[in-house]
C-alpha cells in the first residue's frame, strides 16, 4: 500500500491530487526536465504491493529502485516504459495480462521475480528487460515472442530451458552466462547476433535448424555442448563460436565459406570435421584441439591458409593428423601458401575412410 507524506497535503491543490491519484491513466515520473513528479507524494521505501486497475500505461523509471515492492497488479496495463521497475529487488510477482511489449531494462536486476503474467500477443523483449532476473526457470510467459533484444536475459541464473517457437532473431548477449541453461529449442530462429549464447556451462541440446545468420562467439565457453546442426547457416562470423567447448564432438557447417579466427580452439574432444565449402581458415581456427586427427575440405578450389598457426598443437602439427582434398588438388595444397608447412599430412580425399 502506498504511504502519503502528509506534509505535503495541506492545501486544496494536495487534496485533489490524492482524490485523483487512483483514476490517472499514466504515472509519470521524469526527474530529468523538472516535470511533475508523483514520487514526491509517496514514500517510497513503504510501498509493498502495487494494485490498481485504472492505469493504462506505465511511463520510463516510474518504479525505478523501489526495494521494498514485492507485487504488482495492474490488469489493464498494456505499456511499460524503459527501466519502470529496474532494480526493484524484492520484486516475485508480476501481473500485466495485458502488456504487449517489453521496453528496454523494464525488469534488470529484480533478482528475485519468480511468477509473470504477460499478454499471449507479446512480441517483442527489448534490451536488458530481464537481465540479472535470477529466479525464474523458464520463459514461459513469452511463448509468442518473434524478437530477443540483446542482453535481454543476460545472467539469468535460474533458467534451464528455452523454447520459443515463434522466434526469429536472438540478440547479442542475450543469454550469455546462463549458468542453469541445458536446452535451447529454437525452430524458426534466423538471426544470433554474437555471444548469444556465451558462457552457458550446462548447455547440452541445441535446435535452430533454420538459423542463416550466426555471430562470433555464440557459443563459445559453453563446455557441455556435445552436438551441433547449423547446416543452413551462410552469413555467418564464426570467430570463437566454439572457443572452450570442450566436449564438442560433431558440428555441421556444410554451408560455411569462412573457418574465423579461433572458431573451434580448444575444443579438445572434436577428431573429425568436414568443411565442404570452406574457402579461408583463420588464425588460431584448431589450436589446441588436441584430438582433431582428420580435416575433409570438399571445395574446388584450394582453402587459403591464413597462418600456419590455424593447427598449432594439434595432431596435424605434431604429423598424426591428416588434412583430406580434392584429389586433382593435392599437389597444389602442399605448394600452397602455409599450406607447405603440413605438406606431408595432405591427403587425396580418395584415402579418407571414416
Amino acid at each position: 500500500m502506498s504511504i502519503i507524506k502528509k506534509t505535503l497535503l495541506l492545501n486544496e491543490t494536495g487534496k485533489e491530487i490524492v482524490n485523483v491519484l487512483k483514476q490517472l491513466n499514466t504515472i509519470i515520473r521524469n526527474n530529468a526536465n523538472g516535470e511533475m513528479n508523483f514520487e514526491s507524494l509517496i514514500e517510497q521505501d513503504a510501498i509493498n504491493e502495487i494494485d490498481n486497475e485504472y492505469l493504462t500505461r506505465i511511463a520510463d523509471y516510474t518504479f525505478y529502485d523501489f526495494k521494498t515492492l514485492t507485487t504488482i497488479n495492474m490488469p489493464n496495463v498494456i505499456s511499460i516504459g524503459s527501466e519502470a521497475f529496474r532494480n526493484c529487488s524484492a520484486l516475485t510477482t508480476v501481473d500485466l495480462p495485458k502488456v504487449t511489449d517489453i521496453s528496454n531494462n523494464a525488469f534488470d536486476c529484480c533478482y528475485n521475480l519468480t511468477t509473470l503474467t504477460f499478454s499471449h500477443e507479446i512480441t517483442n523483449i527489448g534490451k536488458y528487460a530481464f537481465r540479472n532476473c535470477n529466479s525464474f526457470t523458464s520463459l514461459d510467459f513469452i511463448t509468442n515472442v518473434t524478437n530477443v533484444e540483446e542482453y535481454a536475459f543476460y545472467g539469468c541464473k535460474g533458467i534451464v530451458s528455452i523454447n520459443l517457437p515463434k522466434v526469429v532473431s536472438i540478440g547479442k548477449c542475450a543469454f550469455s552466462n546462463c549458468p542453469s541453461l541445458i536446452t535451447v529449442d529454437l525452430p524458426k530462429a534466423i538471426s544470433i547476433e554474437g555471444n548469444a549464447f556465451n558462457d552457458c556451462p550446462k548447455l547440452t541440446t541445441i535446435n535452430m535448424p533454420n538459423a542463416t545468420s550466426i555471430a562470433n562467439n555464440a557459443f563459445s565457453y559453453s563446455k557441455e555442448i556435445v552436438s551441433i546442426n547449423l547446416e543452413n547457416a551462410t552469413d555467418t562470423d564464426i570467430s570463437y563460436m566454439f572457443s572452450e567447448c570442450t566436449k564438442l564432438t560433431t558440428v555441421n557447417l556444410s554451408r560455411i565459406v569462412t573457418i574465423g579466427y579461433a572458431t573451434f580452439r580448444n575444443c579438445s574432444s572434436l577428431s573429425s570435421i568436414e568443411l565442404p565449402k570452406a574457402t579461408s581458415i583463420n588464425s588460431f581456427s584448431f589450436k589446441d584441439c588436441t584430438t582433431l586427427t582428420s580435416v575433409i575440405l570438399r571445395s574446388p578450389t584450394v582453402c587459403k591458409l591464413q597462418h600456419t598457426d590455424a593447427f598449432s598443437n594439434t595432431p596435424m602439427a605434431n604429423g598424426t593428423g591428416y588434412i583430406y582434398v580434392p584429389d586433382a588438388l593435392v599437389n597444389d595444397y602442399k605448394k600452397a601458401t602455409n599450406w607447405s608447412l603440413y605438406a606431408n599430412q595432405i591427403k587425396p580425399l580418395s584415402e579418407y575412410t571414416e
